[in-house]
């Protein structure tokens, strides 16, 4: 069972509870890119993860490459495992043509 994300509403206390309550993967609440690279507090407080939620998706966007990729090295610096565009993965379902899985 995976949990969807929902903005205002995935905060980690939320993600703890579902996977208490049987979710197998829980996903972050959408982090901008923009807000990341500049080291907005409320933004930052969205990629807060405890080892009991793991596994943990963690969805960017963005409008610029460059801001998105930064904000992917960002999000690797606290140790998560990324995949990128054009990297071997899956889009499922995703309609964004630079979409992958992250594992």
């Amino acid at each position: 069972m995976l949990l969807a994300p929902m903005e205002d509403v995935t905060d980690p206390a939320f993600r703890l509870m579902c996977k208490r309550f049987g979710a197998d993967m829980v996903y972050t609440e959408f982090v901008s890119s923009d807000a990341l690279i500049r080291s907005v507090s409320k933004t930052a407080q969205k990629l807060s993860i405890s080892d009991e939620e793991r596994p943990v998706a963690i969805q960017i966007y963005g409008k610029d490459t460059e801001t998105m990729v930064e904000a992917a090295r960002i999000v690797g610096y606290t140790g998560y495992q990324l995949r990128m565009p054009g990297e071997k993965g899956s889009r499922k379902g995703c309609r964004s043509r630079n979409a992958t899985e992250y594992s």
